[in-house]
């Protein structure tokens, strides 16, 4: 007579409660394990233009008519990264010096497919002393003989601020 057989249990495959908790095992592993990390960094963004009280583009100018435009943003270097220890910021680092721009021009520019340029007025840019580190405020007269219809106001560097001029 041969000795009864063992019966061996059949084998389990995992649940997909089991998958999941491996899973979630595995995400908080990674999350909570030490990498090298860089200091965080943004892009600064470009100066702009404003007409205070304007309120959409294009922003309409009357030929003759007396005009502020406002500026932000206009900068030497870029504090992207804080230098500061600040949620993501690492630790330590020294903050880029932002400097306030000087002699900055706005002009106009109008006509395709060649513009031609106007210069409107030069100022320069507050300082973080007096609050104002960056920002800057023209006034000038859109020009009596400007030819109608849609043009731009824009300085080296901004971005560009649909306007148009009617009479």
């Amino acid at each position: 007579m041969t000795p009864p057989r063992e019966r061996l249990a059949p084998a389990r495959r995992p649940t997909a409660m089991s998958a999941r908790s491996f899973g979630i095992a595995v995400m908080l592993a990674a999350a909570v394990a030490p990498f090298p990390q860089q200091p965080a960094a943004a892009s600064c963004a470009a100066p702009s233009l404003e007409v205070p009280g304007a309120a959409r583009t294009p922003v309409v100018l009357h030929a003759g008519e007396r005009v502020t435009v406002t500026g932000r943003g206009f900068v030497e270097g870029c504090d992207d990264t804080g230098g500061g220890s600040v949620l993501g910021c690492s630790g330590g680092d020294e903050g880029e010096t932002e400097e306030p721009m000087s002699d900055v021009e706005l002009v106009l520019l109008h006509g395709r497919p060649t513009p031609t340029q106007v210069s409107l007025a030069v100022a320069d840019a507050g300082t973080a002393d007096d609050g104002r580190l960056g920002q800057v405020t023209w006034t000038f007269t859109v020009p009596a003989d400007q030819p109608l219809g849609p043009a731009v106001l824009k300085t080296e560097g901004s971005e560009p601020l649909r306007v148009r001029i009617v009479g």
